[in-house]
């Protein structure tokens, strides 16, 4: 048995010469396509379990859903956009880092305390950012929060269509919180 970790030129699967046939390139693309759902899955469980992800995706899609009634410009929508992915990536990034560090040891350890001090507040540094977004985006376009609501009765099927989304989004994350044992 090798020691010899597989490299970039590795193939998971042994020589084909029929790897041009459809079942050959399904093949050949399998680990990628499963890459993809081993990250999927790992966004939607670590949204099942933390409380402050899920909050994190309502506030995304609030904010998207105000970029909507607000007519956010190409540039607006950048920033934004840019703002939620930020949040949402550190997040994750957090919740790696503390099921590492917990998985790693029992006994209180400095340096994991940092590193699970320093993932949070990587979190805390993304928030602010898309606050100050937030800020600059709605409330410098729009400093009179009535336009908001003139917009919303312009727009009622699409307010109606928001807030069904909202009203499920709230209900699967309150769900995903009690099936875990947690209060959200």
């Amino acid at each position: 048995m090798s020691d010899r970790r597989p490299s970039s030129n590795d193939s998971v699967y042994p020589a084909d010469p029929g790897t041009d046939s459809p079942q050959g390139q399904r093949r050949r693309h399998a680990p990628f396509i499963r890459s993809l759902s081993w990250a999927s899955s790992g966004v939607a469980e670590a949204t099942r379990r933390e409380r402050n992800l899920r909050i994190h995706w309502l506030v995304a899609y609030l904010v998207l859903a105000a970029g909507l009634f607000l007519d956010f410009l190409r540039t607006d929508w950048l920033w934004v956009t840019l703002a939620i992915s930020l949040v949402l990536v550190t997040e994750l990034i957090n919740t790696a880092v503390e099921a590492a560090v917990d998985s790693a040891g029992d006994r209180p350890d400095p340096a994991a305390r940092l590193a699970k001090d320093a993932a949070a507040g990587a979190v805390l540094v993304a928030s602010v950012f898309s606050l100050v977004v937030a800020g600059l985006v709605i409330v410098a376009r729009n400093p009179d929060p009535s336009l908001v609501f003139r917009r919303v009765a312009e727009r009622p099927g699409l307010a109606i269509a928001l807030a069904a989304g909202l009203v499920a989004l709230l209900t699967w994350a309150v769900l995903a919180g009690h099936r875990f044992g947690k209060k959200c």
